[in-house]
Protein backbone atom coordinates (compact mmCIF):
# COMPACT_ATOMS: atom_id res chain seq x y z
CA UNK A 1 0.00 0.00 0.00
CA UNK A 2 1.88 3.09 -1.27
CA UNK A 3 2.38 5.40 1.72
CA UNK A 4 1.23 3.92 4.21
CA UNK A 5 1.70 5.37 7.53
CA UNK A 6 3.54 3.16 10.59
CA UNK A 7 1.32 3.35 13.45
CA UNK A 8 3.94 5.28 15.28
CA UNK A 9 2.09 7.96 13.60
CA UNK A 10 0.31 9.29 16.36
CA UNK A 11 -3.47 9.93 16.81
CA UNK A 12 -4.45 12.32 13.55
CA UNK A 13 -6.94 13.18 11.01
CA UNK A 14 -10.95 12.56 12.00
CA UNK A 15 -10.66 9.22 13.67
CA UNK A 16 -8.10 11.21 16.09
CA UNK A 17 -10.80 12.51 18.44
CA UNK A 18 -12.61 9.63 18.45
CA UNK A 19 -10.42 7.28 20.95
CA UNK A 20 -12.01 9.68 23.86
CA UNK A 21 -15.42 8.03 22.56
CA UNK A 22 -16.50 5.78 26.18
CA UNK A 23 -17.98 2.73 25.87
CA UNK A 24 -21.22 2.25 27.61
CA UNK A 25 -19.96 1.45 31.21
CA UNK A 26 -17.39 3.85 31.52
CA UNK A 27 -14.54 1.70 29.08
CA UNK A 28 -13.51 1.90 25.60
CA UNK A 29 -12.06 -0.76 22.87
CA UNK A 30 -11.49 -3.46 25.40
CA UNK A 31 -7.68 -4.36 25.23
CA UNK A 32 -6.12 -7.25 26.60
CA UNK A 33 -2.22 -8.49 26.69
CA UNK A 34 -2.22 -11.74 25.73
CA UNK A 35 1.43 -12.70 26.66
CA UNK A 36 4.50 -10.70 25.65
CA UNK A 37 3.75 -10.49 21.78
CA UNK A 38 0.25 -10.38 21.67
CA UNK A 39 -2.62 -7.91 22.48
CA UNK A 40 -6.35 -8.34 21.61
CA UNK A 41 -8.52 -5.38 20.88
CA UNK A 42 -12.64 -6.25 21.19
CA UNK A 43 -14.43 -3.78 19.12
CA UNK A 44 -18.41 -3.54 19.98
CA UNK A 45 -20.49 -3.31 17.16
CA UNK A 46 -21.60 -0.39 17.96
CA UNK A 47 -17.92 0.58 18.24
CA UNK A 48 -17.41 -0.47 14.70
CA UNK A 49 -20.10 1.87 13.51
CA UNK A 50 -18.68 4.74 15.18
CA UNK A 51 -15.79 4.28 13.35
CA UNK A 52 -17.29 3.87 10.48
CA UNK A 53 -15.65 0.27 10.25
CA UNK A 54 -17.24 -3.01 8.24
CA UNK A 55 -15.40 -6.00 9.67
CA UNK A 56 -16.36 -7.98 6.56
CA UNK A 57 -14.27 -5.69 4.39
CA UNK A 58 -11.14 -4.66 7.24
CA UNK A 59 -9.05 -3.62 3.79
CA UNK A 60 -5.83 -1.14 4.67
CA UNK A 61 -5.54 -0.05 1.35
CA UNK A 62 -8.84 2.11 1.97
CA UNK A 63 -6.97 5.37 3.60
CA UNK A 64 -9.67 6.20 6.22
CA UNK A 65 -9.77 2.66 7.15
CA UNK A 66 -6.00 2.31 7.61
CA UNK A 67 -6.05 6.19 9.66
CA UNK A 68 -8.71 4.42 11.76
CA UNK A 69 -6.35 1.45 12.65
CA UNK A 70 -3.50 3.32 13.10
CA UNK A 71 -5.01 4.98 15.84
CA UNK A 72 -6.37 2.34 17.46
CA UNK A 73 -2.83 0.77 17.83
CA UNK A 74 -1.27 3.64 18.84
CA UNK A 75 -4.01 3.60 21.82
CA UNK A 76 -3.35 0.05 22.44
CA UNK A 77 0.80 0.54 22.24
CA UNK A 78 0.02 3.70 24.98
CA UNK A 79 -2.47 0.96 27.01
CA UNK A 80 0.12 -1.87 27.49
CA UNK A 81 3.54 0.02 26.71
CA UNK A 82 4.04 -3.27 23.79
CA UNK A 83 7.24 -1.79 21.55
CA UNK A 84 4.60 -1.62 18.35
CA UNK A 85 7.51 0.74 17.18
CA UNK A 86 10.19 -1.77 16.59
CA UNK A 87 8.39 -4.59 15.68
CA UNK A 88 6.85 -6.13 12.97
CA UNK A 89 2.95 -6.52 13.24
CA UNK A 90 0.96 -9.27 12.53
CA UNK A 91 -3.10 -8.18 12.44
CA UNK A 92 -5.79 -11.18 12.69
CA UNK A 93 -8.98 -9.90 12.12
CA UNK A 94 -12.61 -11.91 13.34
CA UNK A 95 -15.92 -10.23 12.66
CA UNK A 96 -18.36 -11.23 15.24
CA UNK A 97 -22.39 -12.27 13.72
CA UNK A 98 -23.31 -9.36 15.99
CA UNK A 99 -20.98 -6.88 13.45
CA UNK A 100 -18.19 -6.55 16.23
CA UNK A 101 -15.23 -7.41 15.79
CA UNK A 102 -11.92 -8.86 17.43
CA UNK A 103 -8.25 -7.88 16.38
CA UNK A 104 -5.40 -9.45 17.34
CA UNK A 105 -2.09 -8.00 17.09
CA UNK A 106 1.12 -10.01 16.86
CA UNK A 107 4.25 -8.48 17.33
CA UNK A 108 8.02 -9.84 16.18
CA UNK A 109 11.24 -8.39 16.46
CA UNK A 110 12.47 -6.30 13.54
CA UNK A 111 16.62 -5.56 13.49
CA UNK A 112 16.14 -2.69 11.63
CA UNK A 113 13.51 -1.52 13.81
CA UNK A 114 11.23 -0.45 11.28
CA UNK A 115 7.47 -1.08 11.82
CA UNK A 116 5.98 -3.37 8.86
CA UNK A 117 3.60 -0.93 7.36
CA UNK A 118 -0.35 -1.65 7.80
CA UNK A 119 -0.56 -2.82 3.99
CA UNK A 120 -2.13 -6.40 3.21
CA UNK A 121 -2.01 -8.67 6.09
CA UNK A 122 -3.02 -12.27 6.71
CA UNK A 123 -6.94 -12.55 7.79
CA UNK A 124 -8.83 -15.79 9.02
CA UNK A 125 -12.43 -16.60 7.98
CA UNK A 126 -14.24 -19.52 8.81
CA UNK A 127 -17.66 -20.70 6.77
CA UNK A 128 -20.01 -23.62 7.27
CA UNK A 129 -21.74 -25.59 4.59
CA UNK A 130 -24.43 -27.70 4.47
CA UNK A 131 -23.87 -29.96 1.56
CA UNK A 132 -20.05 -31.41 -0.18
CA UNK A 133 -22.03 -29.90 -3.51
CA UNK A 134 -21.69 -26.42 -2.02
CA UNK A 135 -18.40 -26.74 -0.43
CA UNK A 136 -16.87 -28.03 -3.44
CA UNK A 137 -18.34 -25.96 -5.66
CA UNK A 138 -17.30 -23.31 -3.57
CA UNK A 139 -13.26 -24.74 -3.31
CA UNK A 140 -13.36 -24.64 -6.96
CA UNK A 141 -14.24 -21.31 -7.86
CA UNK A 142 -11.92 -20.23 -4.37
CA UNK A 143 -8.76 -22.05 -6.38
CA UNK A 144 -9.34 -20.43 -9.70
CA UNK A 145 -10.20 -16.68 -8.73
CA UNK A 146 -7.39 -16.76 -5.83
CA UNK A 147 -4.56 -18.91 -6.84
CA UNK A 148 -2.21 -17.63 -3.57
CA UNK A 149 -4.40 -18.63 -0.65
CA UNK A 150 -2.54 -19.08 2.10
CA UNK A 151 -3.75 -21.71 4.51
CA UNK A 152 -6.96 -23.99 4.63
CA UNK A 153 -8.38 -26.57 6.45
CA UNK A 154 -11.56 -28.89 6.68
CA UNK A 155 -13.51 -30.14 9.86
CA UNK A 156 -17.03 -31.75 10.18
CA UNK A 157 -19.17 -30.63 13.24
CA UNK A 158 -23.14 -31.36 13.70
CA UNK A 159 -23.66 -32.93 9.99
CA UNK A 160 -22.05 -29.98 8.48
CA UNK A 161 -18.72 -28.92 6.09
CA UNK A 162 -16.52 -25.94 8.36
CA UNK A 163 -13.86 -24.63 6.13
CA UNK A 164 -10.82 -22.93 7.67
CA UNK A 165 -9.23 -20.68 5.32
CA UNK A 166 -6.38 -17.52 5.96
CA UNK A 167 -5.96 -15.03 3.15
CA UNK A 168 -4.57 -11.61 2.88
CA UNK A 169 -6.91 -8.67 4.16
CA UNK A 170 -6.87 -7.19 0.21
CA UNK A 171 -8.80 -10.27 -1.24
CA UNK A 172 -10.89 -10.99 2.21
CA UNK A 173 -14.15 -8.55 0.56
CA UNK A 174 -14.64 -10.25 -2.27
CA UNK A 175 -13.61 -13.79 -1.05
CA UNK A 176 -16.41 -13.04 1.52
CA UNK A 177 -19.08 -12.23 -1.34
CA UNK A 178 -18.05 -15.72 -3.05
CA UNK A 179 -18.54 -17.87 0.28
CA UNK A 180 -21.71 -16.28 1.03
CA UNK A 181 -22.90 -17.80 -2.20
CA UNK A 182 -22.43 -21.00 -0.80
CA UNK A 183 -22.15 -20.83 2.97
CA UNK A 184 -22.76 -19.24 6.21
CA UNK A 185 -19.81 -17.87 7.50
CA UNK A 186 -19.16 -19.09 11.87
CA UNK A 187 -18.54 -17.02 14.77
CA UNK A 188 -14.78 -17.27 14.84
CA UNK A 189 -12.36 -15.87 17.60
CA UNK A 190 -10.39 -17.97 19.87
CA UNK A 191 -13.27 -19.80 21.90
CA UNK A 192 -14.82 -20.65 18.72
CA UNK A 193 -11.61 -22.07 17.18
CA UNK A 194 -10.79 -24.04 20.79
CA UNK A 195 -14.58 -25.55 20.59
CA UNK A 196 -14.22 -26.76 16.46
CA UNK A 197 -10.55 -28.63 17.58
CA UNK A 198 -12.21 -30.09 20.42
CA UNK A 199 -15.80 -31.04 18.80
CA UNK A 200 -15.29 -31.09 15.80
CA UNK A 201 -13.85 -33.80 13.42
CA UNK A 202 -10.84 -32.67 11.27
CA UNK A 203 -10.65 -34.11 7.86
CA UNK A 204 -7.87 -32.40 5.72
CA UNK A 205 -5.31 -30.98 7.71
CA UNK A 206 -3.89 -28.55 4.89
CA UNK A 207 -4.79 -27.24 1.00
CA UNK A 208 -8.46 -28.42 1.83
CA UNK A 209 -9.21 -25.93 -0.58
CA UNK A 210 -6.65 -27.42 -3.18
CA UNK A 211 -7.84 -31.07 -2.62
CA UNK A 212 -11.19 -30.25 -2.59
CA UNK A 213 -11.21 -28.67 -6.26
CA UNK A 214 -9.26 -31.54 -7.84
CA UNK A 215 -11.63 -34.03 -6.59
CA UNK A 216 -14.93 -32.11 -7.22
Amino acid sequence: MPGAAPCDAGLSGRCAHKLNYPRKGGSFLHIEQMGVSTVKIALTAEEMQYFDLDATQMDASDTATRQTLLSILRYAQRKTKLPFDSSKLMIESFPEEDGGCFLYVHLSPEENGAVERLSNFPCTLTYQFHSFYALGAACVRLRRQFETLEESILYQQNGRYVLKLLCMSRQLGAIRLLLNEYGTVCRSGWLADALLREHGKLLIDEDAIGKIAEVF
